[in-house]
């Protein structure tokens, strides 16, 4: 068990309900507490996970539920698919996570440390099976590699903020909404969801930033559902309004820049745009991005295979790695084939290669392997048949004691190994099944049936 987990345990840290109560509700010197063992114990963890064998996927900011809507029940969706991905491809998982969020003001840290308990509870079966690795935001730099640093991150904020600007006014509406009954003011986004998770965000000031800024609007009218007042690209740009969604974009980048190195880690992310501008900075693999929209539309088309505990597949790919990685570079292999000359595939291909190339190679060995056990389970019965008859014969036909002895003895080593040929072909599939590069899926739709 690592570290983290210990703590979670420990704490009684191991359902997002007690998570919720005892980490916003503790005292501020035993919240403090908690944040220093929490840090300790991500950072131990950390110090035995740096390894650079095997595939690596960094996750980022949008498939680990850091951008975008932050109910757990959204987050919770987005943490199950990235774990069940995991599973089905990746030797490794890098999460970051931040530290820097959880030294601040004390509000915000108690998010952060919330939201690093709700991952741990959600990934918890790739930690234990050291699968997922928590990588914290602390780089360790030299005064001028450091003046380089957030030089490159301003750059990248810039970038990340024109690219929202470029959006206000055509396709992505701001909205402030001032405080009524007792609630604090929030500013709401509407867009494209390429853009905007689910197409609707509200972003919510937490302590000192929930006071009504200076540059809020005093003239409201009915703007969707309420009142509000909607803001121009010039107001955004001057005070940097809701940047803190694109902005995450910037510090993404330089996070998937350092741990893509520190743990030869290609990053995977579900929303268009963190790719679109990710690739800007960071070598992009584009096998590992469409690998998951494969494999999600192969839970899709095998329903029963997205109620597979987690931990059962992990102990199929524990029990036969090779299968495992004869399976994935399977899957490689047909993206690579059709990939073509462009760099991202589109649902209704994927949902083709799904249904013609993969799902008919699972059909196959399934009925391969039916076959196969039906004819090695009668010719091993066959066997025990013969050998049963020439026993009797030999006693029916009044055979001197010595041969009769000699024909027992013959007879029982050859039945007690037609009996095992019976067992072998009740209990396992054929050595030509077990060798084909699907044969780990089939076992996962066995196991789901």
């Amino acid at each position: 068990m690592n570290r983290i987990v210990e703590v979670a345990e420990r704490l009684g840290l191991v359902a997002p309900e007690r998570i919720e109560g005892m980490i916003h509700g503790a005292p501020v010197d035993i919240f403090c507490k908690i944040v220093e063992i929490t840090t300790k114990a991500v950072l131990d963890d950390e110090k035995t996970a740096v390894d650079d064998t095997g595939t690596a996927v960094l996750a980022s900011s949008s498939i680990r539920s850091d951008s975008g809507c932050r109910c757990w029940d959204c987050r919770a969706t987005k943490l199950q698919a990235l774990a069940r991905y995991a599973c089905l491809y990746a030797d490794r998982l890098i999460v970051p996570i931040s530290f820097t969020a959880m030294l601040t003001d004390e509000e915000p840290a108690r998010v952060a440390v919330a939201d690093l308990f709700y991952k741990v509870n959600m990934l918890r079966p790739l930690l234990d099976a050291g699968i997922a690795v928590l990588a914290p935001d602390i780089h360790c730099f030299c005064l001028n590699c450091g003046n380089t640093f957030d030089k490159l991150c301003d750059e990248f904020d810039a970038a990340s903020f024109d690219t929202y600007l470029e959006r206000v006014g055509s396709d992505i509406q701001v909205v402030y909404r001032p405080p009524i009954r007792g609630r604090s003011w929030y500013v709401e986004l509407n867009g494209p969801p390429a853009y905007i998770p689910n197409g609707h965000l509200i972003l919510q000031p937490l302590g000192d930033y929930a006071r009504t800024p200076k540059w809020a609007p005093k003239r409201f009218k009915r703007v969707g559902s309420g009142l509000g007042s909607v803001l121009t690209p010039d107001n955004i740009r001057k005070h940097r309004i809701a940047g803190r969604h694109f902005g995450q974009l910037a510090r993404e980048a330089v996070i998937q820049q350092y741990n893509g190195v520190r743990y030869n880690a290609s990053y995977v992310t579900d929303s268009p745009v963190e790719a679109a501008f990710l690739e800007r900075v960071y070598p992009r693999d584009d096998i590992a991005l469409n690998a998951k929209l494969l494999l999600d539309q192969i839970g899709h088309q095998i329903p029963l295979l997205m109620d597979l505990p987690l931990r059962r597949i992990l102990r199929l790919r524990q029990e036969d790695y090779d299968s495992f990685a004869s399976y994935r570079s399977a899957l490689r292999q047909v993206l690579r084939d059709n990939l073509g000359g462009g760099s991202d595939l589109d649902r209704s291909i994927v949902r083709e290669i799904c249904a013609d190339v993969i799902l008919p190679q699972v059909r196959k060995l399934q009925l391969d392997a039916r076959t196969k056990r039906r004819s090695a389970l009668r010719k091993a019965v066959a066997g025990v048949g013969a050998i049963t008859a020439t026993l009797g014969l030999g006693v029916v036909a009044g055979m001197v004691r010595p041969e009769l002895e000699r024909i027992f003895q013959i007879g029982g080593v050859a039945l007690a190994g037609k009996l095992g040929d019976v067992l072998a072909a009740i209990e396992k599939h054929p050595a030509e099944v077990r060798s084909h590069n699907m044969y780990f899926l089939l076992q996962l739709i066995n196991e789901s049936n």
